[in-house]
């Protein structure tokens, strides 16, 4: 399940509702502590640690074409804005010539949906080209998301197999790309229903980074991993062990270019690895690879044209492929 980001970006001269979930509208208490920050970081609205106030810290940044609306902020109050039992808060702001009303709504101790409406003193008209209509946003509660049980966890199943799983969760992530050195990012997790610990594994869906081609047997999961940086991409494999979340292999890193994308990825119950590759970006001749990592360490085992696709098996530790109609086989240790 995609967790929508949550804040509160109130879009200058707009009466919208950002919205930051599919789920019910009844009210909640939020979370004690916690931030609450909409997708582009415009929002922050902090909750006191008794949480029953919203800390003069929060902030609302009004950013729109055609707008010159200034942020939003809650330390001009005289004291922190209460959050009712109910979940519910709300208050005026006039700063800039402009008045700006905020109904919010704590959804669930993640979520929180905020009504706002921007306009002139005075019913002055709005400038042409500031926005017309409802604006909607998403926001969620930064920090470590919610985890009780691998099997049940709600989020987006990449992969599950009889000893555990792998899962996409969208998660805050200070210091990476985005408004402020901050982000959201979809991140992949994997976890073993035996230990019932998620471990994250890397960022998914993005344009630069992702994640592909999830294998899990034993304790051990593999993956491909995908990293782009300029014109050029770099690709390889990982495999880490999900009783502890450490890094088992690293065969080679995406940096490497010693290959292309992988079109099929096998994993033994030991950690050992075998994967088909295209050739690598901007190779001149096209191509494919087989490669394995195991205790002997991480080798090319065949080359050439004719290597078919989705050929890859393992058979306990007999590793066989087809290469132009004839079958090949190796050893993975």
């Amino acid at each position: 399940m995609r967790v929508v980001p949550a804040g509160v970006l109130l879009a200058c001269c707009l009466l919208g509702t950002v919205r930051l979930s599919e789920e019910p509208a009844a009210a909640a208490r939020p979370a004690k502590g916690a931030l609450y920050i909409d997708y582009h970081a415009l929002a922050k609205l902090q909750v006191s640690k008794s949480g029953r106030w919203l800390s003069p810290r929060s902030t609302i940044v009004a950013e729109r074409p055609g707008c010159a609306a200034p942020p939003v902020r809650l330390d001009r109050r005289r004291r922190p804005l209460r959050i009712a039992a109910s979940g519910r808060f709300g208050f005026v702001e006039r700063t800039g010539g402009f008045v700006f009303r905020v109904r919010g709504r704590f959804v669930t101790r993640d979520v929180v949906r905020v009504n706002y409406r921007a306009r002139y003193h005075r019913n002055r008209p709005l400038p042409r080209g500031c926005g017309i209509g409802p604006t909607r946003l998403n926001a969620h509660r930064t920090g470590p998301f919610r985890f009780r049980d691998c099997r049940t966890h709600r989020a987006k199943t990449l992969l599950r197999t009889a000893t555990g799983r792998v899962f996409q969760e969208f998660v805050w992530r200070p210091g990476r790309s985005g408004p402020g050195g901050n982000s959201w990012i979809d991140a992949a997790y994997g976890c073993l229903f035996s230990v019932n610990e998620p471990f994250a594994l890397g960022q998914v869906d993005d344009d630069d980074f992702d994640l592909e081609i999830f294998q899990l047997v034993g304790p051990y999961v593999a993956y491909e991993e995908q990293g782009c940086v300029g014109l050029g991409c770099g690709y390889g494999v990982i495999v880490r062990d999900l009783r502890d979340g450490s890094k088992f292999r690293e065969a080679p890193d995406a940096s490497s270019n010693a290959f292309g994308p992988v079109t099929d990825l096998v994993l033994r119950e030991n950690g050992s690895v075998a994967w088909t590759a295209n050739s690598p970006p901007f190779s001149p001749e096209t191509y494919r690879t087989v490669w394995a990592s195991d205790s002997l360490g991480t080798r090319l085992l065949d080359s050439g044209p004719d290597i078919a696709p989705g050929s890859l098996e393992l058979n306990g530790s007999a590793l066989s492929w087809v290469n132009g109609g004839l079958s090949r086989s190796a050893t993975l240790e």
